[in-house]
């Protein structure tokens, strides 16, 4: 895996991390972290590479999005395997990685306000040019258009 650019890594606030999982239930593995930046008991980093390692049943992630068209991908071959998560992305509803990931989820939530995101040094980012997203991944991957609602998350 290449180095991801410094404006690449992006933690998740731990404000909505919680909010996500009262959505939609809890997680066993962030499949894009650190041991710094991990919200879950279990978490793939870099080294490991989560685009080549199987993730767990109930999975989160926050990808890199310098190289996004790879996690969507994945995230869709886990939900055929019968894995279930939740991707947190910019709503970029004009690319082609977006129309990808829309054939293959269940459920998307555009998120209100923007999300402020954090540093890899812990520092609050300011607020950014994108809204954001979740994108949600079941066995049921490609069954129907998902449903798309807006929420906000606090």
């Amino acid at each position: 895996m290449s180095e991801p650019r410094e404006t690449d890594e992006r933690h998740t606030p731990k404000e909505l991390f919680g909010w996500i999982e009262r959505q939609c239930g809890s997680f066993e593995q962030d499949v894009a972290a650190t041991k710094k930046n991990a919200l879950c008991p279990y978490w793939i980093d870099r080294e490991t590479d989560g685009l080549t390692t199987d993730w767990m049943n109930r999975w989160f992630c926050n990808p890199p999005y310098s190289n996004i068209e790879d996690w969507i991908a994945q995230a869709g071959a886990q939900a055929r395997a019968g894995r279930t998560g939740v991707m947190l992305v910019r709503s970029d509803t004009s690319t082609i990685w977006w129309a990808s990931a829309f054939g293959m989820a269940t459920q998307i939530v555009f998120l209100r306000p923007r999300v402020r995101y954090f540093s890899p040094a812990g520092l609050q980012l300011g607020s950014p040019n994108f809204g954001s997203a979740l994108i949600v991944f079941d066995r049921n991957v490609a069954m129907a258009d998902p449903a798309c609602t807006v929420r906000r998350w606090r």
